[in-house]
């Protein structure tokens, strides 16, 4: 099928960047091919079939996820051997505190060591509150220093029980609930907000989480 003249005004005068070559060929009855052909030969605006990457997306998070173990991660630097890796994703992931504290020492962090945050905030990643610690069993000491258990008389009671008793008694994951709910991450996220200020480059993109 030829077209006249007149079919190639129509098609700049509809060609704005917010229709598709599809809405253009509803409107004029021209085929989209003859359309997409005009828009590459004469430059004209086009609806972008694939959202812009990076920065440029509206929905753009500044590169940083906050997960529900209350933890930030961030792409991780090419070709880093422990970076974790999504589905068919090219870009990985890592710990934003391992990837500092390995910027700090100035090599790869072994997946035995584990970084410990002083004040018990996940999310404040400054180099002052982090240090690393060898391993998971001195990390726990660590956590658990000082700390008095707040048990109840029915919770002592249970753990007083044989183990026999103690297998049918129906298992109670507060913190699970509360990791899934959201509220594990929103509590660590108000916590570095109190501590480092809603504006605080370590905190972008973390009040997506607050709704």
């Amino acid at each position: 099928m030829g077209y006249r003249l007149y079919d190639v005004d129509k098609i700049i005068s509809l060609c704005d960047g917010l229709r598709s070559s599809s809405d253009i060929e509803k409107i004029t009855g021209i085929h989209k091919k003859y359309i997409q052909r005009q828009m590459k030969l004469l430059d004209l605006p086009r609806l972008e079939a694939v959202p812009p990457r990076g920065s440029k997306n509206p929905s753009w998070k500044h590169g940083r996820h906050y997960s529900r173990d209350r933890y930030c991660l961030v792409p991780a630097p090419k070709n880093h051997p422990y970076a974790r890796v999504y589905g068919n994703k090219k870009i990985g992931r890592i710990l934003e505190h391992r990837l500092m504290m390995e910027t700090f020492r100035g090599r790869y962090l072994l997946p035995h060591e584990v970084v410990h945050h002083k004040n018990g905030c996940t999310l404040d990643n400054r180099q002052e509150n982090l240090e690393l610690i060898e391993g998971n069993a001195e990390h726990l000491k660590m956590e658990l220093k000082h700390c008095i258990p707040n048990w109840s008389q029915e919770g002592y009671a249970k753990m007083c029980l044989p183990g026999s008793a103690r297998k049918h008694l129906p298992k109670i994951d507060t913190y699970g609930h509360k990791r899934k709910s959201g509220a594990v991450r929103k509590q660590q996220i108000l916590l570095a907000r109190e501590l480092l200020g809603k504006d605080h480059p370590l905190l972008l993109g973390a009040e997506q989480y607050l709704d």
